[in-house]
């Protein structure tokens, strides 16, 4: 028995122990916890990202679709307007991409 009067096999941490690098699984593993809060902040600030991206491309689609539409002849089918403008506006985030 401990000095103390208390049993040291009550303590479940010690049952809990790995022979091969003799560490304690108990209340000692906090740092994956803040691993993983760190990866789910990254992951959230990544969807947030995307998302800001994507409404900004949207909105100037939009825009430019507007300005594009007013000048052509309305024979132009509306798809093949959008689908040109999209496809000039990925060209150019491209271009400015490469220069940087």
């Amino acid at each position: 028995m401990d000095q103390e009067g208390e049993n040291p096999a009550a303590d479940p941490r010690i049952w809990n122990r790995n022979r091969n690098d003799m560490t304690f699984f108990g209340d000692y593993d906090e740092d994956d916890d803040e691993d993983d809060d760190e990866e789910e902040e990254d992951d959230r600030s990544m969807d947030l990202l995307i998302r800001f991206v994507k409404n900004v491309f949207k909105k100037i689609s939009k825009r430019a679709r507007k300005v594009v539409r007013s000048v052509l002849p309305i024979s132009i089918p509306t798809k093949l307007v959008g689908f040109s403008v999209n496809g000039v506006i990925i060209t150019n985030f491209n271009f400015v991409g490469m220069e940087s």
